[in-house]
């Protein structure tokens, strides 16, 4: 059992890994400055902050209207 607890963890482990060997090849490679990359790393994080704000907003919204069925 320990060892696929263990096998799962790393598939993320190593995701991470790739992801940040691509952005170093983009940087170093590709001549990609990095002001340009942190940039488009906030805007990311902006759009991931609004999404996660709308489902926070439509859960909320959800579990008001399930609540004022249950009141009638």
């Amino acid at each position: 059992m320990s060892l696929r607890k263990y096998f799962k963890s790393r598939g993320l482990a190593i995701n991470m890994i790739a992801c940040a060997a691509f952005l170093a090849l983009a940087v170093y490679g590709w001549g990609l400055p990095v002001a340009d990359l942190l940039r488009y790393f906030w805007i990311l994080v902006a759009c991931l902050m609004i999404v996660v704000g709308l489902a926070v907003l439509a859960g909320f919204i959800l579990r008001k209207i399930s609540h004022r069925h249950d009141d009638q």
